[in-house]
């Protein structure tokens, strides 16, 4: 667990953000601006890892899981934008529209976890 803190920490460095100690098995930090929701859970080898999704009014969300081993692995996202080509009839619906299947994938994961 001890690298797992390290590497949250180093994470959010910049913003002196630690995970709490002693840590529950899920829980919320508020500090600034963020806003940050974690859940323990454990790999598939039973080693301990953090799921965390946080938000923050000046960037975008960030939804990331924490390896044992400290290793910082970004899962999929809220996507707030979508690109398009003006010139094809039609792209710009089809891209919202992924945007959107996309969103309420990951809202569907995130609520299952208890990150919502």
């Amino acid at each position: 667990m001890n690298r797992i803190r390290e590497s949250f920490a180093r994470y959010f460095e910049r913003f002196g953000i630690r995970l709490p100690d002693p840590l529950p098995a899920h829980g919320q930090i508020r500090h600034g601006s963020w806003s940050i929701r974690y859940v323990v859970l454990q790999d598939e080898q039973g080693h301990p890892c953090i799921e965390f999704v946080a938000f923050n009014r000046f960037t975008s969300p960030r939804h990331e899981l924490i390896l044992s081993s400290g290793e910082i692995v970004s899962l999929p996202e809220i996507q707030e934008e979508f690109s398009y080509d003006p010139k094809v009839p039609g792209d710009r619906e089809a891209a919202q529209t992924r945007m959107i299947e996309h969103n309420k994938a990951v809202m569907e994961d995130l609520r299952r976890k208890g990150l919502m």
